[in-house]
């Protein structure tokens, strides 16, 4: 242990530092003489030398402040690199930190955790979600669309029954006989699509399903079949053979007019509920059309005399306005759990 001050290592350090200073000039000697005063200043090592100096035998130095800076910076082996390769490790470390930010952008958008993100929510109310729905939709227009040839002949014909109440045909006239597998699938095209249209009216449904819709398609099916009961027996009674069967082509054609007029408004009650208005007041209007020309046509085949107005009058309020209002509360009842 140092007895002195000159012996401990921070007056070595000191006097070490000090050495490296120009020395102060003394007054009456030359360089020569202070050169001579102090040796240990000629003990520098050479330029350009990577010896240390003798006086570091001597004056061993303190290195804990270098050696804890060195080790804090520097480790390993230092060298030099030439610019070409510090470019490309450079542009690689920045490819790494935008492969990086990517994945973590993709992970944020699409977590790997099904516990992780929002929870789902539930589609709106809509019977379009609905697979039964659309399947019968598209399995009847297939069906129309298989038997396009047979329908076109019968819409043809369909032309001539819808007004026309002539006894002898004319030369010209379409004298094939109506396909009955058309006929029928014309019929089923009006109740599927018309069956829709009648589930929207008068007013769009709060929660529509496919069993309302299919609950529409069989009333109005029910209905069609009850009305060609109903004219069956009205055309025995109040006319001639050849005029019940001119009503009851005249029946089938408008239906059938009607049925393929209320397919667009149907498919787009359900998938544009917006228009919903507008497409209810366009399918009424389709329907009402055909129906006037169906009740013209029979006021055309039952009438004789002015008594036959006091019929016809009892004709429409009892099998042309009292069962579709009745058609529309049954089945509204049916559907609110009332009846």
């Amino acid at each position: 242990m140092p007895t002195n001050r000159a012996d401990s290592p921070e007056f070595a350090n000191d006097s070490i530092i000090h050495s490296l200073l120009p020395a102060p000039a003394v007054p009456g000697k030359d360089g020569a003489e202070q050169a001579a005063a102090r040796p240990w200043r000629r003990q520098l090592p050479a330029e350009n030398s990577f010896e240390p100096p003798s006086y570091a035998a001597v004056h061993p130095l303190s290195t804990v402040l270098f050696d804890s800076i060195a080790a804090d910076t520097v480790s390993g082996d230092m060298r030099f690199m030439p610019v070409a390769e510090r470019d490309s490790l450079v542009a690689e470390a920045e490819a790494e930190a935008r492969a990086d930010s990517l994945n973590r952008t993709i992970i944020m958008i699409r977590p790997s955790n099904s516990n992780v993100g929002l929870d789902p929510e539930p589609l709106a109310a809509n019977y379009s979600h609905s697979t039964g729905l659309s399947c019968v939709l598209a399995g009847v227009l297939a069906l129309a669309a298989l038997n396009a040839g047979a329908i076109r002949r019968t819409l043809l014909r369909y032309r001539r029954d819808l007004w026309s109440i002539r006894k002898r045909r004319n030369v010209f006239d379409e004298s094939r006989a109506v396909s009955l597998r058309a006929a029928i699938v014309l019929a089923l095209v009006f109740c599927v699509f018309g069956g829709v249209a009648l589930y929207n009216i008068p007013y769009a449904p709060a929660a529509p399903s496919f069993a309302g819709a299919a609950i529409a398609m069989g009333v109005l099916a029910g209905y069609y079949a009850v009305q060609m009961c109903a004219y069956i027996l009205i055309g025995y009674a109040f006319s001639t053979p050849l005029g019940c069967r001119q009503w009851l082509r005249g029946f089938a054609a408008s239906q059938a007019y009607a049925g393929i007029g209320l397919v667009i408004p149907a498919l787009l009650l359900i998938n544009v509920p917006e228009w919903h208005y507008i497409l209810v007041i366009i399918s009424l209007s389709i329907y009402f059309l055909f129906r006037v020309v169906f009740i013209s046509k029979g006021f055309r085949i039952f009438y004789r005399n002015y008594e036959s107005w006091l019929y016809f009058i009892l004709y429409l309020c009892s099998v042309e306005i009292i069962p579709p209002v009745g058609i529309m509360l049954l089945l509204h009842s049916i559907l609110s759990g009332t009846l």
